[in-house]
């Protein structure tokens, strides 16, 4: 099995919540700047999905999480890393 393969659950314990998996950081280097692209697969009800997010995103979605759901444990982002870059 491929690291970035979905296991799929058995069919008793299947739910309506997408299953996800993040994988492959890339890392993006632009005239503006540079950052890491996370590559996000993973199924829910409607079908196949895939998208590219920076860490931001997912700093953004926890923020919004933690409003949403107050009370409930959120866990922590890691923290961001220095890359650098000899080129």
């Amino acid at each position: 099995m491929e690291s970035d393969e979905l296991i799929d659950p058995a069919p008793e314990t299947k739910s309506t919540c997408p299953a996800l998996i993040i994988t492959s950081p890339v890392f993006i280097k632009e005239t503006i700047g540079k950052y890491v692209s996370y590559t996000i697969r993973g199924n829910d009800s409607e079908g196949r999905i895939e998208t590219k997010k920076r860490y931001n995103d997912f700093k953004n979605l926890r923020k919004n999480l933690v409003s949403i759901w107050r009370g409930t444990y959120i866990p922590p982002l890691p923290r961001t890393k220095l890359i650098v870059c000899f080129n």
